[in-house]
């Protein structure tokens, strides 16, 4: 009787023993299923929270080429502003004005080319002729804007002696002044231009002018020639007129003498100025 109690006794605690165990391996399970919830929550958060910065990224690089693209075409614009296409810079005076120099470089160093621009005369002239063993040294250039009208032009000579001056117009070089042996340019000191010709025995002009503006014109003050009144006699009539022609019928015959005329050459002459050129060896591209 007393082991029968005995076995009961044990039975009992041993099935106490598998119902804590039981609880204890339910409560495991319910903590483990709500630890695996949790971490499931916490992996969709952090897997949402890593999405929305991956679109904001797409969106600045998407921004990044667009600003790259702009800076690299040169051109920044609004976000309503519509694209302009590119302007082309006219070109410098210097691009101008340095193919005329290299060609009269060339001239005087007896190498010219097949294209001599206009305007040469006077250069190609004083390389044949000249007693210089070395002409380039002499002939010297200068670019300044002698009309004030924001456009240098070119002026090409010796010390006293204009072969030319070149003035722009629609990006291109424009002959307006040209001086040779018997067509002497000078300038005068007060920035206008003195010019005297010789045609014969009997024929000779000069007189005064001065640039328009835009340097293509020519505005004459003065213009005095000598020219043939009558061929049998040999007679010279002296006559004057404002257009720098040498026509009498445009023109108006003066009652002065020779000697009156000259006397009013020489005021001219000794107000020439001179040119203070730079060689133009300076400028030449080689």
């Amino acid at each position: 009787m007393k082991n029968k109690k005995i076995i009961a006794t044990v039975l009992a605690g041993s099935l106490a023993l598998t119902a804590c165990a039981c609880n204890v391996v339910r409560d495991e399970t319910s903590d483990t299923e709500a630890s695996v919830s949790a971490t499931e929550t916490t992996t969709a958060a952090t897997t949402t929270t890593t999405a929305a910065p991956e679109t904001s990224a797409t969106e600045e690089t998407s921004e990044s080429s667009d600003v790259s693209e702009s800076v690299e075409s040169g051109v920044t614009r609004g976000a309503d502003e519509p694209e302009t296409s590119e302007t082309t810079e006219s070109l410098t005076y210097e691009q101008i004005y340095t193919p005329i120099l290299n060609a009269a470089y060339a001239v005087l160093t007896g190498a010219p080319g097949d294209d001599i621009p206009e305007g040469f005369t006077g250069i190609m002239e004083y390389y044949q002729y000249s007693s210089q063993s070395d002409p380039i040294k002499d002939v010297g250039y200068k670019i300044a804007d002698i009309t004030s009208d924001g456009v240098p032009e070119l002026i090409i000579g010796l010390k006293y002696d204009i072969f030319a001056v070149y003035t722009i117009e629609d990006d291109r070089a424009t002959l307006v002044i040209e001086g040779w042996g018997r067509s002497s340019e000078q300038m005068l000191n007060d920035g206008s231009f003195y010019n005297s010709g010789s045609g014969g025995a009997s024929v000779h002009i000069f007189g005064r002018y001065t640039l328009s503006p835009d340097g293509t014109t020519k505005n004459w003050s003065d213009c005095y020639f000598t020219d043939l009144k009558d061929e049998q006699t040999w007679e010279v009539g002296i006559y004057h007129n404002k257009t720098g022609s040498m026509d009498k019928s445009v023109s108006e015959e003066l009652p002065i003498s020779m000697e009156d005329l000259e006397s009013i050459e020489k005021g001219y002459m000794d107000k020439v100025t001179e040119l203070n050129l730079q060689p133009i060896t300076f400028a030449v591209t080689r």
